[in-house]
């Protein structure tokens, strides 16, 4: 999977990449694992977001679809000094709905 993804005004967005996912939600960033998974034609990717995995469904239309809400525990750049860069704890909940490809996809 390879990609960005972004859902309506306070939903999350994902940006899909060879080895994790980026999961933003709010200032929350993190990146997780993730396993593309094919059951009986219907693709679905399972992200691992910490200790609340969530699941997104393909659509034929290039969508992801889910639903709920997730919480995200990840954390904010909050300055650098030199070539090291600080950053700070942040945990944020979202909903998930249709998240559709961004333009470069």
């Amino acid at each position: 999977m390879a990609g960005m993804y972004a859902g309506q005004q306070g939903a999350v967005h994902i940006e899909c990449r060879e080895d994790a996912t980026a999961v933003e939600c709010g200032e929350a960033h993190v990146a997780e694992a993730y396993v593309v998974q094919d059951n009986a034609g219907q693709i679905s990717v399972r992200m691992q977001n910490g200790a609340t995995p969530f699941a997104l469904s393909l659509q034929p239309n290039g969508t992801f679809v889910g639903s709920g809400t997730i919480d995200v525990a990840g954390r904010v750049v909050t300055g650098s000094t030199g070539d090291a860069i600080t950053y700070a704890s942040r945990n944020t909940h979202c909903t998930v709905g249709t998240l559709t490809p961004k333009a470069g996809n």
